[in-house]
């Protein structure tokens, strides 16, 4: 009679244990491998406003810009050595994954926003179109892009000219997502996984499908 009793709470021991252990991987999943899409689902609070803003085209940006799509936001300069380059090479390769995968249901547009418009407003367009021309550059006046990036959480800082008048630029390096309703969703942060990221922008897609629906 004890061993049969003893069996029996083995075996509700271990549904017990086994239950724990699925709610543990199920946490783990939302929490820890896939917190932004956690964070996401929280987060349609922050309007980002558009103002003095040109793209490349010397056409001004409008409130209606950022909504009606996905909208990815990076900031950098033209004469980043290394930052700059990589992550539109990355979110190139994003680009091209999502249009294979979603062409038409939650189609997306990448921002590429220069906080150095002493330098960069002249040869932004040929910058973007030597990445990728569907991309769009994005640039104005020293107060407006302050104004812009604030919004993100995002900085930029100037460093002093050498003696030969050049100078670098300390920025964010963080991609952010714009959901259709012009409302910042949540920020990728490099090391950028290509294929997670796109994974998770897939899953950001739904849960805004839900919250909005």
């Amino acid at each position: 009679m004890q061993s049969k009793r003893y069996n029996k709470y083995l075996v509700s021991s271990l549904i017990l244990l086994m239950g724990a252990i699925l709610l543990g991987m199920s946490l783990h999943y939302l929490y820890d491998s896939n917190d932004v899409l956690h964070q996401a689902r929280m987060n349609y609070t922050q309007e980002i406003r558009v103002d003095g803003l040109i793209d490349h085209k010397n056409q001004p940006l409008t409130q209606t810009t950022l909504t009606n799509q996905w909208s990815f936001v990076f900031f950098g300069f033209t004469n980043c050595p290394d930052v700059c380059p990589a992550t539109f090479y990355q979110l190139v390769q994003v680009s091209h994954l999502l249009k294979k995968q979603k062409p038409a249901d939650s189609p997306a547009r990448f921002y590429f926003v220069s906080v150095d418009p002493a330098r960069d407003k002249e040869k932004l367009a040929d910058y973007v179109n030597y990445f990728d021309p569907a991309f769009v550059g994005v640039t104005g006046n020293v107060q407006s892009i302050e104004k812009f990036e604030k919004q993100f959480g995002a900085f930029h800082r100037y460093d002093k000219k050498n003696s030969s008048g050049y100078y670098t630029v300390q920025h964010s390096a963080d991609v952010f997502l714009i959901a259709p309703n012009g409302r910042l969703t949540t920020r990728f942060t490099p090391p950028l996984d290509i294929n997670l990221l796109v994974e998770q922008f897939s899953e950001l897609v739904k849960q805004y499908n839900k919250v909005t629906v």
